[in-house]
């Protein structure tokens, strides 16, 4: 619903320098005006004509890495599993920022960071019936990707972490059901920090450490 590819044009630079990449932001269509399943729509589409357009862009298609932080670590969830079903093309790292893996209920930390942090447990509630107004809708993989019955075979994952961030117990619940289905799965999470601390690399410690990470993970998909 919030950002642009303008508002995350540093992230992104920082992003391409430190993991020596070519980084592509996608400016896919928010709600209200575009509900589910459009940002999905978009988000798969970008990343299909990248890999499609590897020569053109000097792009290793073998070595795609798909990423996002809150609502662009959801698209980025889901598409490591489309991936996995279409074989359209080929992702071979996730990098999940505290995602929004499944909005089918609420988990122990929205009441436990209910207030306080940044996100509140009303602001996510808001998001997702506003993203996902169809109820029924959030059942879907494709909104709640921690909803997928199997998660064997995926894209191994960073996922990323804040220990006041309504959406912590669900990233660790993701990350531990990847890991239980063999997938290769590095869950950090960011003590004493928020939602949306990683916005604020140049600011704030962790957030460099948070990117340094993602860049170590990014350098290593050259040596696989």
């Amino acid at each position: 619903m919030l950002g642009s590819v303008d508002s995350y044009d540093t992230v992104c630079r920082r992003l391409a320098m430190k993991g020596d990449c070519a980084v592509l932001s996608v400016d896919y269509r928010l709600a209200p005006e575009t509900t589910f399943p459009g940002a999905v729509d978009d988000a798969y589409a970008a990343t299909l004509w990248a890999a499609t357009q590897a020569t053109e862009l000097r792009i290793d298609p073998a070595a795609i890495a798909v990423g996002g932080d809150s609502a662009g670590g959801n698209l980025a969830a889901v598409l490591a599993q489309m991936s996995h079903d279409s074989g359209d093309f080929h992702v071979a790292l996730q990098v999940l920022i505290y995602p929004c893996t499944d909005m089918s209920r609420e988990y122990p930390s929205y009441v436990r960071n209910a207030t306080g942090y940044m996100l509140t447990r009303a602001a996510m509630n808001w998001f997702i019936s506003t993203y996902v107004p169809n109820a029924a809708d959030r059942m879907d993989p494709r909104a709640s990707p921690m909803l997928r019955p199997s998660l064997a075979g995926l894209a191994r994952a960073l996922i990323i972490g804040a220990e006041f961030d309504p959406l912590v117990d669900e990233n660790e619940a993701y990350a531990l059901r990847l890991q239980q289905a063999g997938v290769p799965t590095r869950y950090e999470c960011f003590r004493g920090m928020h939602h949306p601390f990683f916005t604020l690399g140049a600011y704030i410690d962790d957030a460099a450490k948070a990117e340094d990470l993602i860049a170590a993970e990014i350098k290593a998909l050259a040596r696989i």
